[in-house]
């Protein structure tokens, strides 16, 4: 397995078969969970390429699991509009976020496991190590001081960010299901949630990622992914 993270549109010509696959694995898996939770939810492709980044748990370039992570500045009170914080998102979480002066954020969004890799009786599954890839991320990257997600807490998604330093805001229903909005500070963020072995896994699958640098269009803002 490889953990790779890649832009969210415009991938370079070494990139474009990994970053097609993982687009193909992220929209049909999602087009059936909407089918099931919400059939007249219609997914759009643009959810996928406006993203800043994504990170795939990869075998070549087969697709395990996907996630994907954009990155706000709420200081900007326009940003605010954006589609996707006003549908997942309340008012009330963005005023807690301000009163503790979080301005900085990245969304963990639309997190995807191969059905085959997901946790059965007595079994691991793939969606800690997923997750514990996004907090080394965030942790690598200047100046974001917190992750945000609308986490589903019927599937166990809330619980496992939870148990990596995130704290439930508010909890509210999406598509029909019960969501928690979270929030994790850089510096409450850790891997403490997995077994020794996962850690080591986890730890030496970041250390091989692909270099990464970008920059996005935010004041204040200079990210870069230091590889080691």
């Amino acid at each position: 397995m490889q953990f790779t993270v890649l832009p969210g549109k415009n991938p370079s010509p070494e990139q474009m078969e990994l970053f097609n696959s993982a687009f193909e694995f992220w929209y049909q898996n999602w087009v059936d969970v909407y089918k099931r939770i919400d059939p007249m939810y219609v997914l759009s492709a643009n959810e996928f390429f406006r993203q800043d980044y994504f990170g795939v748990i990869h075998e070549n370039d087969k697709p395990l699991a996907v996630h994907l992570y954009s990155v706000f500045d709420i200081r900007c009170c326009s940003i605010l509009k954006h589609e996707y914080l006003k549908q997942n998102f309340t008012a009330s979480f963005f005023e807690y976020l301000k009163k503790n002066e979080i301005f900085q954020v990245m969304s963990f969004e639309s997190m995807m496991v191969d059905p085959s890799f997901r946790k059965r009786a007595g079994g691991i599954g793939l969606a800690p190590l997923l997750f514990s890839q996004g907090i080394q991320f965030l942790q690598s990257l200047e100046n974001i001081q917190a992750m945000v997600a609308p986490a589903r807490s019927d599937v166990g998604v809330a619980q496992l960010a939870q148990s990596g330093g995130c704290e439930i805001i508010e909890n509210i229903d999406l598509h029909g299901v019960p969501v928690s909005l979270v929030c994790g500070l850089r510096e409450n963020l850790h891997l403490n949630f997995l077994t020794t072995d996962l850690k080591d896994l986890a730890l030496q699958l970041f250390s091989h990622t692909p270099t990464l640098t970008r920059k996005v269009p935010y004041d204040g803002f200079d990210i870069k992914r230091i590889a080691s």
